[in-house]
């Protein structure tokens, strides 16, 4: 007795406005705070440079670093 497969229903993804907003608006938190981050890293004294323990260098290639990469 063959058995008949029946093809399978692709599944419905909803589309939701509202989640689609909050994505967005928290992205946009992210990368606002990564811009400012970065300019208040660049800007600190040596003295503050010298006492979270990063090398010059790294605090530069941090700071220039664009607000969209990690």
């Amino acid at each position: 007795m063959p058995h008949s497969i029946a093809p399978r229903r692709a599944r419905t993804v909803r589309f939701s406005p509202i989640a689609l907003v909050v994505t967005i608006v928290a992205r946009l938190l992210k990368w606002d705070q990564r811009y400012r981050s970065r300019a208040k890293l660049g800007d600190l004294p040596d003295y503050m440079r010298r006492d979270i323990g990063l090398t010059d260098t790294q605090i530069n290639q941090e700071s220039q670093k664009k607000f969209w990469r990690p």
